[in-house]
This record gives structure tokens, sequence and C-alpha cells, in this order.
């Protein structure tokens, strides 16, 4: 498994490194933030709205970031992302203004889309053809990491108070800083790596030559954000509801979980080479759509448990071959724009079903959730085989419009 991940070049080492340094924030961002905001004293709705700001912004902001992208430079996004990133950051660590924090969140947001915009499709600029899956999976992978050492970073401030007598607030501010000192370390990373390819067409902005195919991809990737919402985000809760455990059991299986899913990035390009990208993508998803739907009638926690691992893991560890296969598609012209497309199609729907989910599973059904999740699933899977089981090869589309780098390099 190892073997396929050998002889990488510089430039994709320098973005996987950079790129993993500015996602640390991810699991901060969930875990840390909240409490922290707690303890401040912002109520619920302040909280939710600081974080909600910047779910949104980024969002809305990575489609028009991802057209300019396409035509003016991703590696400038990408700097100027990781800048407002680092920045807000420190600011949460500073302000105590709702207001204020506010106002970081939206720069947080803004960030962040010009990243999502850009990042993946720089990727694609510097990597060869038959190099794609591999450099996707490694990406996932380490960012998965960054997800586990960041969450496990979590217990640093309990430990600042207990064993130097940290004043609670100051206890969680080193903890809020050092994502947004990661990130300002990942600005020289980016800069030296290869600058990206820039259009050279006197095209607009808006997508002409791949516009099929991003429309196709935008619902499938629609209709999978709005299933997730319904329970994705809700499953702490509705083990709670469930089985009756809290966090201090839940905390462990979460961490396995992602340590598990963080391996599985590093086998999926073995899967696709043996079984080929179309069917490892809807088999392995299908499969996971299966068992999330199984999931309410079972009455066993360690089960239940054991199947949220092996769903969440078949669920996810497809989605950099999904990456891959989809910008091999576009034009390289209109990478960026694909990625702001992804962006928006799978924030603004996610943002709308856990309300719903919440209500569904407090107030009239545990398991609709579940099944209303899985045939959103079921249905956008069926819909991605059907829009592109016949590009499940090298075509010419992809082979034109992919640079032409040398395997040396790699």
């Amino acid at each position: 498994m190892l073997s396929y991940y050998y002889c990488l070049g510089r430039d994709v080492k320098l973005l996987i490194i950079g790129q993993t340094l500015l996602f640390f924030q991810m699991g901060t961002t969930q875990l840390i933030l909240p409490l922290y905001f707690a303890k401040l004293g912002l109520d619920g709705m302040q909280i939710g709205s600081i974080i909600t700001a910047g779910q949104l912004t980024s969002a809305l902001t990575a489609l028009p970031f991802g057209m300019i992208a396409d035509k003016y430079g991703k590696k400038i996004f990408v700097l100027m992302g990781a800048l407002l990133s680092g920045a807000s950051f420190l600011a949460f660590g500073v302000l105590s203004c709702f207001v204020h924090l506010l106002v970081a969140g939206l720069v947080a947001g803004i960030g962040n889309g010009m990243v999502f915009a850009s990042i993946y499709a720089w990727m694609v600029d510097v990597t060869a053809v038959e190099k794609r899956k591999e450099v996707f999976s490694l990406s996932a992978a380490m960012i998965s990491l960054g997800f586990i050492v960041s969450s496990i970073a979590g217990w640093f401030p309990p430990f600042l108070r207990e064993g130097f007598g940290f004043h609670e607030l100051d206890s969680y501010r080193p903890v809020i800083y050092l994502p947004g000192l990661l990130a300002f370390l990942a600005i020289p990373v980016f800069l030296a790596a290869k600058r990206d390819s820039i259009s050279i067409s006197k095209r607009g902005f808006l997508p002409r030559k791949s516009l099929r195919a991003i429309t196709k991809m935008g619902i499938v990737n629609a209709m999978i954000g709005f299933g997730a919402g319904f329970v994705i985000p809700l499953f702490s809760y509705w083990f709670y509801l469930r089985f009756g455990v809290d966090e201090t059991v839940l905390a462990p299986l979460y961490i396995v979980a992602n340590a598990i899913l963080m391996f599985s990035f590093l086998l999926a390009p073995r899967l696709a080479d043996s079984f080929g990208t179309m069917r490892t993508i809807v088999y392995s998803q299908a499969i996971a759509t299966g068992l999330l739907v199984l999931i309410p009638m079972v009455e066993s926690y360690l089960v239940v448990a054991l199947l949220y691992i092996v769903r969440g893991l078949l669920m996810n560890m497809v989605a950099p071959l999904v990456d891959s296969f989809i910008l091999g598609l576009i034009d390289a012209d209109e990478r960026a724009t694909l990625s702001g497309v992804m962006a928006i199609s799978w924030n603004a729907p996610n943002s709308a079903t856990p309300t719903i989910g919440g209500y569904l599973m407090q107030n009239v059904s545990l398991s609709m959730p579940f099944y209303l999740c899985g045939f959103l699933y079921g249905s956008a899977i069926f819909m991605f085989y059907l829009f592109f089981h016949e590009k499940d090869r090298d075509t010419p589309c992809s082979r034109e419009n992919l640079p032409r780098t040398k395997r040396s390099r790699y």
C-alpha cells in the first residue's frame, strides 16, 4: 500500500504539507471554539451565529473565488486564504466582544473559501495523470491525521489548568493560537511550490467547456450534502438519545473512527487499481448507505459503534477518488470553478437539514432521519453512476487537459 506513495515530487509534497498545516484548524473549530466562546459568556445563539457565519461565508465565496482563480491563478488565492485564516484564529484568542468575534468568523470563512476553491485545482496542475489518485488520497489522509491530533489537543486546557495553574480562559488560548500559527507557517511552504497554470483563453468567468460535467457533479454533491445533514452532524446527539452515552464514551469512538479512516485513504488507490475507480466508488458508498439504514434497527451499542466505524470508512475513503476522477474530466481552465461549485453545492443544502433532523429525532422518530439520509445517498450514488460511468478511463478530454509532467518528478 505504501509503495503507491513513493517518489512523489517536490511541489506535490509542499502542497500536501502546507494543506496539512492549514487544515489543522478543523478539530479545534469543532471541539474547542464553542466551549471557549461559552466560557467568554456568549449564549448558544451567539456561538451558533459565529460558526454559521464562517461556514456560509466559506460556501458562498468559494464559487466566485474559484472562477477568478481559474482566470488569474490559484496560488495567490491559497496564500491570501492562509493569511486570513491565520489572522482569524489569532483574533479568536484575543477578542471577547460578540460583534468582533462575528467579524473574525466572517474573515475565517472568506479565507477558507479562497483555499477550498483553489488548493485541489492547484494540486491537479502539478500532478501527473497517473499519480492523481495517490496524491488526493495522501492529502485526505494527512488532513485526517491533523484532525485527530487537533482533537487530542482538546485535552490540553485541563492539563494547563491543573498542572500549571492557568486561568480557565488562558488555558484555552494556546490551543486556539496554534492553528493560526500553523496557517502562517503554511504560507512559506506554499510560496516554495511551483506556480499553477493560468488560463490564457479570453473566456469569461463562467465555465463553458466543462459546464455539463460541473452541473451534473453539483447535483450529485447537493443530494449527498442534503442527506448528510439529517444525520451526520447529529450522530453524537442520536447516540445520547438512543443509548444515553456522553462525550466520555463517544470521544474514543470518534478518535478510533478517524484513525482507521486515515489509513483507509491510503488504501483507496490500490482498490481503484484492482476494481476500477467507478466500481470502487459506487460499491463502497452503496454498502455504506446500507449500513447507515441498518444502524437504527440495532439494539446493541457495541454493534452500532462497529457499524458507525465501518460505515464512515466505506463512505469517506473514496472521497479522494471522487475528487481525482471528477477533476480529471474538467478542462484545465475551469477546475477551480468546479471546486467552488462542489463547496457551495454541498455546504448550502447541508446547512439546511440538521435542524429538521434534530426535530425528527426529538419529536417524531430516531430512525426517520437515517431513512431520509439513506434515500438521498442512494439516489445520489445512482445518479453519479448514471452520469459518469462511461468516463471510468483515461478519456480524450482528461488526456488533453491535464498537465503533461514527467513521471520522474514523482
